[in-house]
């Protein structure tokens, strides 16, 4: 029995079954993990809302009330995240040209109520947990 096996034919058929089990990885991982309506949630935002949903709601807003309040070119340091986290990161690059520093001319203070640093002053508060202390003195 001689079969004649056509190149072009065998490539098809080898790229569509490669094709259908990736589908098949890619369904089944987002349907397990329920990322798939997620996505189909973030796709019904605009960027802000993209935004807010990735980054939490109290953070995103906090961080736009500190992009309205502090001049472009402040030095800031944030208090109540985890210096190094994924939150931490996420703030300090969407704060920016604002540069985070050691030696801060502001303090944003994210969650703990009743914050206190020498040297600096209160200037601004969002729902009486989030504040944005500025340098009053020589520290």
């Amino acid at each position: 029995m001689n079969i004649k096996i056509n190149s072009r034919k065998l490539t098809l058929i080898i790229t569509a079954i490669w094709i259908v089990l990736w589908v098949n990885f890619i369904l089944r991982d987002l349907l397990k993990r329920g990322a798939l309506f997620e996505y189909a949630e973030l796709l019904k935002r605009d960027a802000a809302g993209r935004r807010s949903f990735v980054y939490g709601d109290g953070l995103y807003s906090f961080l736009e009330f500190a992009k309205k309040k502090l001049p472009e070119g402040a030095s800031f340091k944030i208090v109540g995240i985890e210096k190094y986290s994924i939150e931490h990161r996420r703030s300090v690059y969407y704060l920016y040209p604002r540069i985070e520093s050691e030696r801060p001319s502001h303090i944003l203070v994210f969650g703990p109520k009743g914050y206190r640093m020498n040297g600096f002053k209160k200037i601004y508060e969002l729902k009486g947990v989030c504040l944005i202390l500025e340098r009053s003195t020589s520290v």
